[in-house]
């Protein structure tokens, strides 16, 4: 029966784990989640909302940088999603050096426990596309980002991503499970929980300030990389692939400002559809990591999805309309400030569904 499969989810009250969850209790399976202490109720209470009742939801503490803690996570477990990752605020060798271990820890366990038959794990479309020169027409997943120049957020995807596949590839493993990597673009899309991730941050910010520089982003909607995990450990045809799970072409910070005017401007809001002069960001470059990072946002990078499309039977829903409901969401949430007519909108949307 489907209700005796436990899948195991690291990094349970984050934005994308949040959402597996959501859709792997949807389906029928036990879920065990991850946290780093079950004593911070931001943190847990509203994972815990997901299920109630608790008789398919449960919680356990595993850290990224502590080995001991994930024999136990995964111990009796059918399947893992390796979701979490350490969170970066600026970065430095000790997000890669987590990243690697928290990659490694948990295959080292699963390879120690026979009852479990797949692993997931969540990678980036930044181990695919950054470093190459010249930058090519097409990315797939047979591209591997050069690091030389990448920020550390970049690096620990990358190096924790090819540390598992070594890892997984060198038969020391006694538990031979399968395994994918799914290498999700930028998520965007309504948040379950008020983790204050990259995605958000950005989505304030196209809400609030008066200009945003000139970048473009290989966009994903989070309910598809949730819906792309959940297949990936559901179809062997997926075993030992890497996954790029995102829209073929870019979407400019422009055009979101542009969709986000439409939907928000009439109740109150002014998002921005400014974009700051490119001289500022090339002196700005001189001075911060960040704006060295905004310039290579600039470039124009296409991937080709086919194996979303093929091995996941996915096509990917639009991001514009994931960007619109992600700020629907976050307003909703406090994040964004309530204008009056957003809540008279919502009574009156509230009143023709009930």
């Amino acid at each position: 029966m489907m209700e005796e499969k436990l899948v195991l989810v690291s990094g349970a009250s984050g934005y994308l784990a949040s959402w597996c969850i959501k859709l792997l209790l949807e389906r029928g399976y036990r879920v065990r989640g991850t946290v780093r202490s079950l004593k911070n109720p931001q943190k847990v209470d509203p994972v815990r909302k997901l299920e109630p009742t608790g008789k398919r939801l449960e919680l356990v503490e595993a850290d990224l940088m502590k080995d001991d803690t994930w024999p136990k996570a995964v111990k009796g477990c059918d399947y893992v999603l390796h979701v979490a990752s350490p969170l970066v605020v600026g970065g430095s060798q000790k997000t890669v050096d987590t990243a690697i271990q928290g990659a490694t820890s948990v295959l080292k366990a699963c390879g120690d426990e026979l009852s479990v038959k797949k692993v997931v794990l969540t990678s980036s479309s930044l181990a695919i596309c950054d470093g190459h020169n010249p930058p090519k027409e097409y990315y797939d997943e047979n591209d591997w980002t050069y690091i030389e120049e990448s920020t550390w957020y970049t690096k620990s995807k990358k190096l924790a991503e090819e540390a598992a596949w070594k890892l997984y590839k060198s038969g020391e493993l006694k538990n031979k499970f399968d395994f994918t990597v799914i290498n999700p673009g930028f998520i965007v899309g309504p948040p379950l929980v008020d983790d204050i991730g990259t995605s958000v941050q950005l989505a304030i910010q196209l809400m609030t300030m008066p200009m945003l520089p000139k970048m473009a982003f290989n966009s994903i909607d989070i309910r598809d990389v949730a819906e792309a995990h959940i297949r990936a450990l559901e179809r062997p045809e997926t075993n030992n692939h890497r996954i790029a799970v995102t829209e073929e072409d870019p979407v400019s910070m422009k055009d979101f400002g542009i969709r986000l005017k439409k939907v928000f401007g009439p109740l109150g809001y002014s998002p921005t559809t400014g974009t700051l002069p490119q001289f500022v960001v090339k002196i700005g470059s001189f001075f911060s990591a960040d704006m060295i990072d905004v310039l290579k946002m600039q470039c124009y990078i296409r991937f080709n999805n086919t194996k979303m499309r093929e091995l996941l039977g996915m096509s990917p829903r639009s991001t514009l309309d994931g960007m619109v409901d992600m700020i629907d969401e976050l307003i909703n949430r406090g994040h964004i400030k309530k204008t009056a007519r957003w809540e008279a909108n919502k009574l009156k949307s509230l009143a023709h569904t009930s």
